[in-house]
């Protein structure tokens, strides 16, 4: 074959190929959300003289066509394995996977966020705290970077944990990064393993001034928990096993969703029809779905209330510490408008503990 012909082959496969791909781009629908990230994509940007005088829309329709374009998840996963072991890097779409198969996610804090989530929680303290004789503690969650073996994927965990505590030097500091380590959190996903976390709950309970009531067992819940890392990263990664505890506390114990803040449901302490679903760490109390969770034990050897302001690490620890409390009302204000709860929620006396991870701490906008 001569080169020539091989040239011309080689331009009119490229064509076929370039003309098959656009035209599938044209006519195959959009979803508008990515199911393998757990985000939603690039909408059509709409299109004005100011957009495109601007620049605007040309630079909207190239997010929007990359993050649309057909078989996008199988290209990804292509770049994903030639980065990896073509090309050796340790790193790929801000993730990183150690020795040990954990992955991490590489995020500093924006510009401004710690200070950001301090002022929102304050606002808090003043409106609902501040003259209720509540006794306030606080505590943060620690992010699997900061047991990451390259120190190069590491914020400022002290600067970060001390602007906070200076900020609401009104809230008692319960440290619990000296009782985690890496290996309490699962490898596929940001979150903490529950079945890791009675020292936690042990540490949060003594410097509250109560006790976790009785022995946990432990169960298997799923053995194919794809945490949300797993189509981040575009690898094939080993799933995780998903594990949950009871007690006779758990077992008695009535859950009640406010959803949107109007009327109570009762729902289970674990949601078993979501653990083989996208999102398998619904499972515990609905993951970061739910703005206002109330979790009642009728039969409590005390009659101590405890309010826990959370984001979705909360889900796994707050059924811990039941039986501990007669009530423990459990609130994400990234889901609930915090200025309605009082309308709800009773904090006279009440131990109040501000529970939030670095990761939230790193990018606070969420927070209402």
């Amino acid at each position: 074959m001569s080169v020539k012909l091989k040239n011309r082959i080689i331009v009119i496969t490229s064509a076929i190929l370039a003309f098959t791909l656009s035209l599938l781009f044209v006519i195959l629908p959009k979803s508008g959300y990515s199911d393998s990230e757990r985000r939603p994509l690039e909408k059509f940007p709409e299109i004005s003289f100011e957009s495109i005088v601007s620049g605007k829309f040309m630079d909207k329709f190239d997010t929007y066509s990359v993050e649309n374009f057909p078989f996008r998840d199988g290209f990804r996963g292509i770049k994903a394995l030639a980065s990896k072991y073509l090309f050796m890097q340790l790193e790929n779409n801000d993730l990183y996977v150690d020795k040990d198969g954990y992955v991490v996610k590489i995020q500093l804090p924006n510009e401004g966020s710690v200070d950001n989530a301090v002022k929102k929680l304050n606002v808090l303290y003043t409106k609902y705290l501040k003259d209720s004789n509540a006794n306030v503690y606080l505590s943060i969650v620690p992010d699997k970077n900061y047991f990451a073996d390259d120190f190069r994927l590491k914020p400022d965990y002290e600067a970060m944990v001390n602007t906070v505590k200076d900020g609401m030097s009104y809230a008692e500091y319960v440290d619990i990064f000296p009782v985690l380590e890496i290996d309490d959190y699962y490898k596929t996903d940001t979150h903490w393993k529950q079945e890791a976390l009675v020292p936690v709950a042990e540490k949060l309970a003594s410097a509250m001034g109560v006790q976790l009531s009785g022995d946990f067992t432990e169960h298997i819940a799923s053995e194919s928990f794809n945490g949300v890392y797993v189509g981040q990263a575009a690898l094939p990664l080993k799933p995780d096993t998903i594990k949950y505890l009871t007690n006779d506390a758990i077992d008695r114990a009535v859950v009640t969703l406010y959803d949107n803040v109007t009327t109570g449901e009762e729902m289970p302490m674990y949601l078993e029809e979501r653990v083989d679903g996208k999102d398998g760490y619904e499972f515990f109390l609905g993951g970061g779905n739910y703005g206002l969770l109330k979790i009642t034990d009728p039969d409590a050897e005390t009659d101590r209330k405890l309010v826990i302001f959370r984001d979705s690490y909360g889900s796994a620890i707050a059924p811990l510490l039941t039986g501990a409390y007669s009530e423990i009302t459990v609130i994400d204000t990234r889901r609930v408008n915090p200025m309605v709860l009082g309308m709800f929620v009773d904090f006279e006396n009440a131990d109040v503990l501000f529970l939030y991870s670095t990761l939230v701490l790193c990018d606070s906008s969420e927070i209402k």
